[in-house]
This record gives structure tokens, C-alpha cells and sequence, in this order.
């Protein structure tokens, strides 16, 4: 009840200032954050681009941002880590018992882990690059849209429908993501 997790992404030289200048703008403009204080401030930089090519060589899986396993739409790259960490772990096991730690024992990993989750990420790109092709007309009313939304119970699918219904043009657009 007395904290907040308060952050935000941005696109590096899409921005006209400093990220933390928009943060401290927003905070500033919230009744709830304003008079708080700040405990503690991290940042980063995130892949929000296709993952890697080739994510194997000889005695080697690469897993997580390092293999540009992020949803490039949110950020968000913890699950999708976990997720190939598994399938690597898993690989490298058999791979070591079985005393071949060679790229071609090894890309089992890079087959299973697209295939598990290599075209949701390329869909998450392609939504973002939509967002991204967007005037600040047009995402001002994708805006309004969202005001209502209880974000709490919808996920990323029924999100991006909710913006198609308010916006029918966007179909065209994010054509083939859902």
C-alpha cells in the first residue's frame, strides 16, 4: 500500500529527452507518487528486437537476452529465459552424459526453443512495430481505449483485440498476430 514499482521503456534515440526526465514528469503528475520518495533506481537496456540467428556452437547455448528472447512489444523477458533455460539445461545434460557437447548435438536446443516460442516473439515484434508506425493521433485514442481495460484480467491477446475494435484499421496492420 506505501510502495510503487514506477518505471517505464522507450525506444533509445526515438526520445526527445532522457528517460528519467519523462519518469520524474509522470511522477510528478500522479497525486499517489508525488510525495513519496525514491528508494531505489535501476536501468538497463533490453533487446526488444528478432532473437539471434544461431543460439549454438560447439560447447556452447546462448539463453535470455543474450539470445534476444524478449517480447519486443513489452520488455519483458523473464519468462521466455526461464522457458529456453529449461530446454538448454535439458539439452546440455543429455549432451554432456552423452559426451558430445557439438553444435549439431546441440541445436536440439535452438529447434525447441522456436518452436516453442519463436513465433510468439516474432508476433510481439511485429506489434510493435505497428505501435510504433502509429501517429500521436492515433495512439491517443488507442489510449482512451485502454483507460477501461482492468489490466489486472486481460492478457496481451485481449488487449490487442480491444485496440482492433476501437480501431479497425489496426486489423490491417497487426494482420496475422492473432
Amino acid at each position: 500500500e506505501d510502495m510503487a514499482n514506477v518505471g517505464l521503456g522507450g525506444g533509445g534515440g526515438r526520445a526527445e529527452r532522457r528517460p528519467i526526465e519523462y519518469l520524474r514528469d509522470f511522477v510528478a503528475r500522479m497525486p499517489s507518487l508525488s510525495k513519496g520518495k525514491i528508494v531505489e533506481v535501476n536501468v538497463g537496456g533490453v533487446p526488444i528486437c528478432s532473437p539471434i540467428k544461431k543460439t549454438v556452437k560447439d560447447n556452447l547455448l546462448i539463453v535470455g537476452d543474450a539470445a534476444r528472447q524478449v517480447n519486443a512489444l513489452t520488455g519483458g523477458g523473464i519468462d521466455s529465459a526461464m522457458r529456453a533455460g529449461n530446454i538448454a539445461g535439458e539439452v546440455a545434460a543429455k549432451a554432456v552424459k552423452k559426451g558430445d557437447t557439438s553444435e549439431k548435438t546441440l541445436n536440439e536446443y535452438d529447434k525447441r526453443w522456436r518452436d516453442k516460442m519463436g513465433k510468439r516473439l516474432e508476433r510481439y515484434l511485429k506489434a510493435k512495430e505497428v505501435l510504433l508506425s502509429l501517429n500521436d493521433d492515433e495512439l491517443d485514442k488507442l489510449g482512451e481505449v485502454l483507460r477501461e481495460v482492468k489490466f489486472d484480467k486481460i492478457s496481451l491477446t485481449d488487449m490487442l483485440k480491444t485496440l482492433v475494435k476501437a480501431n479497425p484499421k489496426l486489423l490491417w496492420k497487426l494482420k496475422g498476430l492473432m
